[in-house]
Order: C-alpha cells, then structure tokens, then sequence
C-alpha cells in the first residue's frame, strides 16, 4: 500500500480518495477507519466533554442505566445509548459481546473458556470482559476471518 498526500490550497474541506484494484474486505476496512474520524463520539470526564475517535475506543458498556466508553486508560461518561452507539459503529470493528458491552474487535488480545459456556476477553489494555452465550458464535466468525 502507498499513502500520497497532495497539499492544494483551493480544497475547502479534507478529501480521502481510495484507489484500489478491487473492491475487498481490506478496502472496506479502511474505509470504516477513516470514515471514524468524521463522526467522532462525545463523551464526557471530570464534566468536561471530550471527543472520541472510534479507533481509540477499547469497549463500551453501560451499567445502571449509564453509558461508558473506555479507552487505553481513560473512562468517560455518555448520554448516548449502548444500542446507538451500536448501530453508528455498525459494520466497523466492534461487535457485541453482551447485553451490555461492545468490543473493539482491534483491541482484542485472545477469548479463553469462562464458566457457564461463556468466554473470557482479554483487550490490549488488560481488561477482562465476559462474552455471553449468545454473542459467541458472531464475535467466533469476527475472528476467524481475521477482523
């Protein structure tokens, strides 16, 4: 893959043009990465409101009622719903893991058995999340085409 970047001074807003030979998952890929960066996330620490780009987020779960976006070392506090979240990163590299949370698929290390018939995540950042019975058979065909 080459990366050109052409600096012209008549172009009012940032232009990302993809050329490619064929059309494939790696090209879609891409896409969903770059396009994160136009529809960033906000959410909030300390009371202060942050913006959050898809491609720093680790996980999102919601406890008690309350959304919460993780990421490397930071937790921050959205108005959004889990579900919301979900449908905006839908087809991008997150996949539900529970009824409550969703994963960064990028930031997934390896799963291992967990009690129940559950698995156990282990994310870049050395958090554990508990994959639920049902969500293992979507996050199984997630790995196994390498995503």
């Amino acid at each position: 893959m080459k990366i050109i970047i052409e600096p012209q001074n008549k172009v009012e807003e940032l232009l990302v043009k993809i050329l490619c030979r064929e059309e494939n998952e790696e090209v879609h890929r891409l896409y969903h990465h770059i396009a994160g960066y136009a529809q960033p996330l906000w959410a909030a620490k300390d009371g202060i409101q942050h913006k959050l780009y898809e491609t720093d987020l680790y996980y999102a779960d919601t406890v008690e009622g309350k959304t919460f976006l993780y990421t490397e070392n930071e937790m921050y506090e959205t108005t959004e719903a889990l579900s919301g979240i979900e449908q905006r990163l839908k087809g991008k590299q997150f996949v539900r893991i529970s009824k409550n949370c969703l994963i960064n698929i990028d930031f997934l290390i390896r799963v291992e058995p967990y009690s129940n018939h559950r698995l156990l995540a282990h994310m870049k950042n050395n958090e554990k999340l508990i994959v639920g019975r049902t969500y293992i058979p979507e996050l199984k065909n997630i790995v196994k085409r390498g995503r």
